[in-house]
């Protein structure tokens, strides 16, 4: 099977200036049947399987995010516009003074000299897009996502007395990290999940009063998140603190009221679960007695790099 959802096959809702922006692409399939190998296995009338996969991928690049950047002049410190509340360069809408940090007063004419300007923000400008007169910008966050599910099953019958099934099933989702140089506020982490089970079961009948059941399961689930390769680390930027090597990117810039971009550290996630259960049913005259065993040691593994 496959189903595809694509923008340029939508009609533009009636609302919206365009299309939007969701491409989806679902496809599979499913086999089973009994195992069956001639002149190796026969077992047509006791071994069966069952094969099942699913992608789904999905792109969307919405728009609608919006951000105030530095103009090319408060690039240079000059800050003039910020005395008129009307001004059209001015985006706070109000009368903003900058004070010299060392003396208290204000900066003359509300300008900044270049020497003051820290290096470092300096360097976040190389990253940041062209806004209009007022810095204001706007843009497209992009959002990949990739989903993948595989099952396999197998059951087999030893005789009428004895069988045995056994089960294996995979998720795995993917999420791409993005970072555009020319647009560091489209950056995001990615992240990956990978959860696992996998069960034996055997099931074994002693006499017409007497079952039992043994069940061992395996889960394990697996997630990260972190920094995307090549992002822009704290080094490159200037800044003089120690980054894990790991984790080079950017957790948070943040600017109070224009911008902002970063995203989550490394870490890791494991959780695991092994299960042991065994249950004997007999049934006695008019009675019915069940007996069990239940054991599941559990694990779980945190490796957060945070700076």
């Amino acid at each position: 099977f496959e189903f595809v959802r694509n923008y340029k096959f939508n009609a533009r809702n009636f609302f919206a200036k365009t299309r939007d922006s969701l491409k989806r692409n679902q496809f599979g399939g499913t086999v089973g049947g009994p195992i069956d190998i001639p002149r190796v296995y026969r077992g047509q009338d006791r071994t069966f399987f069952f094969f099942g996969y699913q992608g789904n991928i999905l792109r969307s690049n919405p728009g609608g995010q919006t951000a105030f950047v530095p103009t090319p002049a408060t690039s240079d410190g000059n800050f003039s516009a910020y005395l008129n509340a009307s001004n059209p360069a001015n985006p706070a809408g109000k009368v903003t003074i900058i004070d010299d940090p060392l003396t208290g007063q204000p900066f003359p004419g509300n300008i900044i000299p270049t020497s003051r300007l820290d290096p470092a923000s300096l360097n976040v400008l190389k990253y940041l897009p062209q806004g209009g007169p007022n810095g204001f910008v706007s843009y497209s966050l992009p959002s990949p996502q990739n989903f993948y599910d595989v099952i396999l099953k197998v059951d087999h019958s030893f005789s009428n007395k004895d069988r045995i099934s056994g089960r294996y099933y995979a998720a795995h989702f993917d999420k791409p990290g993005v970072f555009n140089p020319e647009n560091v506020l489209t950056y995001t982490a990615g992240s990956s999940i990978l959860s696992q089970n996998a069960m034996i079961e055997e099931t074994h009948l002693f006499g017409p009063a007497l079952l039992n059941d043994i069940h061992l399961t395996f889960q394990r689930e697996n997630s990260y998140r972190g920094p995307v390769s090549g992002a822009i680390s704290l080094g490159e930027l200037g800044v003089n603190i120690y980054q894990p090597i790991l984790a080079l990117g950017q957790q948070a810039v943040y600017a109070p009221g224009y911008f902002v971009f970063g995203d989550y550290e490394p870490g890791r996630f494991t959780r695991t679960n092994l299960t042991f259960k065994n249950d004997l049913r007999w049934v006695k005259a008019r009675h019915t007695l069940a007996f069990g065993v239940l054991v599941e040691p559990s694990r779980i593994d945190v490796d957060n790099e945070s700076m």
